[in-house]
C-alpha cells in the first residue's frame, strides 16, 4: 500500500541551508517536507560543512520556480 504525500515544499538536507528554508517556508505558511539521510536530522550533517559562497543570479526568485498548477504531489 502507498500513501501518497503532498506538501508545498520538499527540502532535500538538513543543514543550516535547508533548516533554515523549511523555517522561513512554514512561517510563510507552506506545509514543508524536510528530509535528510538519518533519522536524527543532527546525525546527517555537520558544523564543519556550513559557509561558502552564496550567489543569486538575476531574475532567481521565489516566483521564477513555482509551479504555474499550485502543489505538487511527492511520491
Amino acid at each position: 500500500m502507498t500513501d501518497d504525500v503532498v506538501a508545498d515544499l520538499l527540502i532535500i538536507g538538513s543543514g543550516a541551508g535547508g533548516c533554515a528554508c523549511a523555517l522561513e517556508a512554514a512561517k510563510r505558511g507552506l506545509q514543508v517536507i524536510l528530509i535528510a539521510n538519518a533519522a536524527d536530522p543532527a546525525d546527517s550533517n555537520t558544523d564543519h560543512a556550513q559557509g561558502g559562497i552564496v550567489a543569486r543570479p538575476p531574475g532567481d526568485t521565489a516566483d521564477a520556480f513555482r509551479h504555474p498548477g499550485g502543489r505538487r504531489r511527492v511520491v
